[in-house]
């Protein structure tokens, strides 16, 4: 294990600034995240553009992760990109987490359509402590929008979709992955996990479910919309 050298300071500031955090943490809203513990939200979209062939194929992606595992633990998996002994200020190391695993996240989503591959660029990335209601999460939230152009084969009516989340392979964390309805596309069979899989603890979870957890598979059609609908 790497260890993270930073100075007495600034461990002394970011440990009052967590302190700070739990002791108003009682009322928030969000989940506990265990420490070393990566949970994913994961929705998938599928977004026809203006041609009869082009599309885009979109992944809304939250990260919820403990502080200390960013700081101690997945910042320092970084090694020599980043200079972590300069940073002073806890949301110093947030902006550097989500500017530097963005990417990371990006390349290991899989996606192919029609049998080719789709690649993913970051769309955005920010990052809160707080609820939607600003209350206290207790740990980092991460929240990124990555997007890969798709081109649909022009001679097929029915196209295939294929998407597999791989980040933080054999680490702790729930993946909760869905694939998201979208006007102009008609999905004639979804495989993705059910909602009674995503709910099981990881204690529980059998072989495959922790495979099944990652995947959707869909075959669909396109059906053009009037324009009046679509801005409805």
């Amino acid at each position: 294990m790497q260890i993270l050298l930073i100075n007495r300071n600034c461990v002394v500031a970011f440990a009052l600034s967590l302190a700070a955090l739990v002791s108003g943490a009682a009322g928030a809203f969000g989940h506990p995240v265990p420490k070393r513990a990566h949970d994913r939200t994961i929705e998938l979209r599928l977004l026809p553009g203006a041609g009869s062939d082009q599309g885009l194929l979109q992944v809304r992606y939250r990260l919820e992760v403990d502080e200390f595992t960013v700081v101690f633990d997945d910042l320092p998996a970084l090694g020599d990109k980043l200079d972590l002994k300069k940073f002073r200020e806890p949301r110093e190391f947030y902006d550097a987490y989500v500017a530097n695993y963005a990417p990371i996240l990006a390349d290991n989503l899989r996606a192919k359509l029609d049998g080719q591959p789709v690649s993913f660029a970051v769309r955005s990335a920010t990052h809160t402590l707080r609820d939607e209601r600003d209350m206290p999460l207790g740990h980092l939230r991460c929240d990124f929008v990555f997007e890969g152009p798709c081109h649909f084969t022009p001679e097929s009516r029915e196209h295939r979709l294929t998407f597999r989340e791989g980040n933080f392979e054999f680490e702790e964390g729930r993946i909760l992955l869905s694939l998201t309805r979208t006007p102009e596309v008609v999905y004639e069979a979804v495989v993705e996990p059910d909602q009674a899989l995503k709910e099981k603890a990881r204690v529980d979870l059998k072989p495959g479910d922790e495979a099944r957890l990652r995947i959707v598979e869909a075959s669909f059609r396109l059906e053009r919309l009037p324009r009046r609908l679509l801005l409805a």
